[in-house]
């Protein structure tokens, strides 16, 4: 065959005879471009996409499980083989532990009945097996074609039964444009509404409007300072030097006074230098003036004057009497120091300097004359009288009931048995003792304690023999 195969792009037919195998073979060659080693011998997308490049496919996670689905659901997921952009469909993928899924084609013959041609059919899967290498060529249907290296479509991480997607660039490094060559362009936004603009597209000097609640501090330019010092000692700050940052405060709304802050900022400046300046002409003059509080009494001022320092009351400076029909003298506790137990809010006490009677800072009356030593402590005891009073009533008088095994009787015999008790009385204690149920008038019941032992008899007084009685009740009172 004359000329360059690798150039071969078109076929003239011009014999008149069927074309035989190899020149069929050939024309396949030239459509796909490609010489009979399956080298590529020209270029169309195989020159930008990789083998296994994906078109409208999303891949979605189930735990450890790929589900893929179109983008475009009017539209069929694409794979990239061989050149051309194949449909395929696949199902679920559970993962396992797999971190990749690897795709896997074949080109197998048809065997075509009552005709000289087979027909050639592309299969593709998806799994987590390679089934990558040389076609069986003796297999049946006779594999013609196989990917020769593994394709690895799909990437995942997959920890502690959480598996995540990993998207992958698939395209040829060299296909992408630059400014020294043309090419495709990949956005840096890396979102499928991305779009590239020209440098000279308004959108990109226009101001933007921030998504609410995305403003924070660190977005705000930095303030600029002017170098001097404000009268009141602090860094002076320009707010219309070119290129200033910061946010000004009459573009700040103070909400509860519904006003700029800027504003608010004024109102108390203005009063801190009010109060300031009153202040000022009060310090150093003296009470009493106009512009000065007046002159407060002894009372205001907890002071008294010295004529009546250490007076008592029938010294002619205080009168014993009150006799205004209010509140006469007042006593005011700290409330932070606590009284010591003889720190008495009021004292009444003899010429000696003996306590006679005293009230606490607590209301409560102490006197030694008492045999308690306060009123409180009286009223305590004698609350807890009816308390003691039973617990003694208690402690002497001790019942129960106990049951007494049946047992047979002859004439005038008697049948004692011991119980042992869950408390302890004298054997001089008396102890009570009656049946639940009435035995007749033959029969006796009696009983004595000594520690923790009860001792129950019943006596029979007929003249009856062999009289049986059943388990009896016995209930008992034992008095101290």
């Amino acid at each position: 065959m004359a000329g360059n195969a690798a150039y071969f792009r078109y076929v003239n037919y011009i014999a008149t005879r069927v074309l035989n195998a190899s020149e069929l073979d050939t024309q396949q060659q030239i459509d796909r471009l490609v010489n009979s080693t399956d080298v590529p011998m020209a270029y169309e997308l195989n020159a930008i996409y990789k083998t296994g490049a994906l078109l409208n496919v999303q891949v979605n996670m189930d735990g450890t499980t790929a589900i893929l689905t179109p983008i475009n659901v009017t539209f069929p997921m694409l794979v990239f083989v061989r050149g051309v952009w194949e449909i395929f469909t696949t199902d679920p993928i559970a993962l396992g532990t797999s971190t990749t899924v690897f795709l896997n084609y074949l080109v197998v013959s048809q065997v075509q009945d009552g005709t000289d041609a087979e027909m050639a059919e592309m299969q593709i899967s998806l799994g987590l097996t390679d089934t990558s290498g040389i076609p069986n060529g003796s297999a049946v249907p006779t594999q013609l074609e196989r990917n020769p290296s593994p394709i690895p479509l799909l990437a995942f991480t997959n920890v502690s039964g959480v598996a995540t997607y990993v998207p992958v660039d698939q395209t040829y490094p060299w296909s992408r444009g630059s400014n020294a060559q043309s090419g495709i362009v990949s956005l840096t936004t890396g979102t499928s509404n991305g779009k590239a603009t020209a440098s000279d597209d308004p959108v990109n000097t226009n101001q933007r409007v921030p998504t609410a609640g995305s403003v924070n501090t660190s977005k705000v330019q930095s303030i600029i300072l002017s170098g001097t010092t404000n009268a009141d000692g602090t860094p002076n700050v320009n707010p219309t030097a070119t290129g200033q940052g910061g946010i000004q405060a009459d573009h700040l709304i103070y909400v509860t006074g519904t006003q700029t802050v800027e504003a608010a900022i004024q109102t108390v400046t203005a009063n801190v230098a009010t109060f300031i300046a009153e202040l000022a002409a009060h310090i150093g003059a003296p009470l009493g003036l106009v512009n000065t509080h007046p002159m407060p009494t002894y009372y205001q001022v907890g002071a008294a004057p010295i004529s009546h320092v250490g007076s008592t009351f029938d010294s002619g400076q205080h009168v014993p009497t009150y006799t205004q029909d209010h509140i006469g003298f007042i006593v005011t506790r700290n409330p932070l120091v606590v009284p010591a137990s003889t720190d008495y809010a009021y004292l009444l006490r003899d010429n000696l300097g003996n306590t006679i009677i005293a009230m606490t800072h607590a209301g409560d009356l102490a006197t030694p004359e008492l045999i308690y030593s306060s009123l409180s402590v009286a009223y305590a005891a004698i609350a807890a009288v009816p308390a003691a009073i039973i617990a003694a009533i208690d402690a002497e008088i001790q019942g129960g009931e106990v049951t007494f095994s049946g047992a047979t009787y002859g004439h005038s015999a008697m049948n004692t048995q011991v119980f042992t008790m869950p408390f302890s009385a004298p054997s001089t204690s008396v102890v009570v003792v009656s049946p639940v149920n009435y035995l007749g008038t033959d029969f006796a019941v009696t009983g004595q304690i000594s520690g923790n032992q009860l001792r129950i008899n019943i006596l029979n007084s007929s003249y009856i023999y062999g009289y049986t009685l059943g388990d009896e009740v016995i209930n008992y009172k034992v008095i101290a």
